[in-house]
């Protein structure tokens, strides 16, 4: 315990709860709490007053308002983890434990069939991939991308997928005919990332990338995606996921704070941009959807960034990736009040359109002028 940091009393615990509209907690739930790993343990008390370690009445309110929305104390415990909060590792190990687990078989039924095709085996007007799309419908294996995949695509996907699971990747083959996606731009597809940046030498096969962009400067995922690819093979080929859970707690904890930071920033810069840019902003659609994923999904994102931090793979430390979370919370509101101003202000309606934002987001003058004209209008009566 940090000596210089202030315990807390039923009555901070109390409070932060009225701040929030919630009732206050009683001493019984309080007592159940701590009882069940969900809230830290009581200090010795010291005289008669009762001192709660620091943090508690934060927790005690997300821990309220999860209780709202989950049935069970087995949920709120993985989510008030998952935030960063400390809780029994009942609630968190064996849900890391059940995803290593699932990705390490699922890995070790691909590997036959990623060899079989590497031979050239199977059927000769069906690939092994093919097959295996055929047999489980794009719907079952991959909800998220059967949607913008071919069933062809799908197979190609899945293929690209068994290579960096089984620790094979090392580029993209770009010899695509001429009617068809590459596979760089299948993979790109499929994570939804046509919006994320350009190609290093251009696009290689049909597909014509127009990256959105802020004073003329794009995500640059496109470009980055085959190093990610071959890191993830690189620490595949000589690790199971099920490696990571014998990695000490204390690194467990920061891949996951990480892996939320990244996560949140995916999902805040998405909810800041997708009314200026559209739906398929900056690419940033599916790192939106997996920042409220499954447990299980999210489980699975801690423990493959655990190992990939092992690396040398040069991904942003932590401390940048916590910093750049806060300003994408940041811009999102800033952003959001900004529609609402339109909305509310018939003056400014005119000039806050998702047209007149892309252009005033496009360059430094165009962003001026758009700064002097919103300036104008607010001195209108």
């Amino acid at each position: 315990m940090d000596g210089g940091a202030l315990w807390e009393t039923r009555e901070s615990i109390n409070a932060a709860a009225r701040a929030k509209g919630l009732k206050e907690p009683t001493l019984f739930q309080l007592e159940r709490w701590r009882r069940v790993k969900l809230l830290p343990p009581v200090q010795p008390n010291h005289g008669s007053i009762v001192e709660y370690p620091p943090g508690t009445a934060r927790q005690t309110v997300r821990l309220t308002e999860l209780l709202r929305d989950k049935e069970t104390f087995e949920c709120v415990g993985w989510e008030l983890w998952w935030e960063g909060f400390e809780v029994g590792k009942h609630y968190w190990e064996p849900k890391l434990q059940e995803a290593a687990a699932t990705v390490d078989l699922g890995i070790r039924m691909l590997k036959p069939i990623l060899a079989l095709w590497r031979s050239g085996g199977g059927d000769e007007d069906e690939t092994p991939f093919e097959k295996l799309q055929r047999q489980i419908p794009a719907s079952l294996l991959a909800p998220q991308l059967a949607r913008r995949l071919s069933a062809v695509e799908m197979a190609v996907f899945l293929r690209i997928l068994a290579h960096v699971g089984g620790g094979k990747f090392s580029k993209f083959d770009d010899n695509p005919h001429e009617d068809e996606l590459s596979d760089y731009e299948i993979a790109v597809s499929g994570l939804d990332m046509e919006n994320a940046g350009n190609y290093e030498k251009g696009p290689p096969g049909k597909s014509e990338p127009k990256p959105d962009q802020v004073f003329g400067k794009d995500m640059n995922f496109i470009q980055v995606l085959p190093g990610v690819f071959r890191a993830m093979a690189r620490t595949l080929r000589r690790n199971t996921l099920s490696d990571a859970l014998k990695l000490p707690p204390g690194e467990l904890s920061s891949a996951r704070d990480d892996v939320r930071g990244a996560l949140g920033i995916g999902r805040d810069f998405y909810e800041a941009t997708k009314w200026i840019y559209g739906n398929r902003a900056f690419g940033m659609r599916l790192a939106a959807w997996l920042s409220r994923s499954a447990a299980s999904q999210r489980a699975l994102s801690v423990l493959g960034f655990a190992l990939l931090k092992r690396s040398d793979h040069p991904f942003l430390p932590s401390d940048q990736i916590a910093n750049l979370a806060r300003q994408a919370a940041a811009a999102r509101q800033d952003l959001l009040r900004l529609k609402k101003i339109a909305q509310s202000d018939p003056r400014l309606a005119a000039l806050i359109t998702p047209k007149a934002l892309r252009r005033a987001f496009s360059n430094s003058k165009e962003f001026e002028r758009f700064r002097r004209q919103m300036i104008a209008a607010r001195m209108r009566q």
